[in-house]
């Protein structure tokens, strides 16, 4: 991948209504007009079939932690990093 930037977005609150339609409307348009940068996304398991239409750009990687947990402050931090994500 050389020079090309990396950035993780968090969408496991993808089926909210106020950050979820947030989300989803950032997924689209980065989708749609960046076609420079590597996306790592962050998931829910029962949400992979909305992101299923992304290019490779984006890559679909599983977290399930619990939201506001110490589950999600250990594994998201590792998870990026595991990914070669910028946070």
């Amino acid at each position: 991948m050389g020079n090309t930037r990396r950035v993780g977005i968090d969408a496991r609150k993808l089926r909210d209504f106020g950050i979820g339609t947030y989300i989803r409307n950032i997924l689209v348009e980065l989708h749609r007009h960046d076609t420079e940068t590597s996306y790592v996304v962050l998931s829910r398991s029962r949400d992979l079939h909305r992101l299923r239409d992304l290019v490779p750009r984006f890559r679909v990687v599983v977290e399930d932690a619990e939201p506001y947990s110490l589950g999600e402050q250990v594994r998201i931090p590792w998870r990026l990093r595991r990914e070669g994500s910028l946070f």
